[in-house]
């Protein structure tokens, strides 16, 4: 977040976003080891969630403005998730999807400590 006369969300190259994950980081890479753990963690977090750069004022709008953004987000996310349900449905053959699967497969509930 910085200080800006009006509201703007910042695209961020891959490797931006993993220096303000990293930045953001509370493990401290004492070794080079966890100077190299931190950083791989630091990319798959970058790469799974969405790494934002707000340029803002202190008005209300802040909030609005990237309360907007992980709403589009969201909504794109979920509708590439329908997308790629469909594609797979498509891409099972139809004898796959109503059979039931044999008994022999389910296991035994008991055996994994649920109940």
């Amino acid at each position: 977040m910085e200080k800006a006369p009006s509201e703007e969300l910042v695209s961020l190259t891959e490797e931006q976003k993993t220096l303000r994950v990293m930045q953001r980081m509370i493990s401290p890479p004492w070794t080079a080891e966890l100077m190299v753990k931190n950083l791989k963690f630091a990319e798959a977090v970058a790469k799974e969630k969405p790494v934002y750069f707000l340029r803002c004022t202190k008005n209300d709008t802040a909030a609005e403005t990237i309360r907007r953004q992980i709403e589009e987000d969201e909504k794109r996310q979920k509708a590439g998730s329908d997308d790629c349900m469909k594609n797979m449905k498509k891409r099972i053959p139809k004898e796959h999807t109503e059979r039931p699967l044999p008994r022999s497969s389910l296991g035994n509930p008991k055996s994994c400590g649920w109940w």
